[in-house]
């Protein structure tokens, strides 16, 4: 629960989610696109 807690606050800090006026987390996008790769440490 912390980890997620933790999560959803650097979300909110770098604009991807708000909080509404009731203190709910909402994403303010109908659409949100990623690029990434995951590669093996080893």
């Amino acid at each position: 629960m912390k980890r997620v807690h933790e999560d959803a606050h650097r979300l909110i800090e770098i604009g991807l989610i708000e909080k509404d006026e009731d203190g709910k987390l909402v994403v303010p996008f109908s659409e949100i696109r990623t690029d990434f790769v995951l590669r093996s440490a080893a």
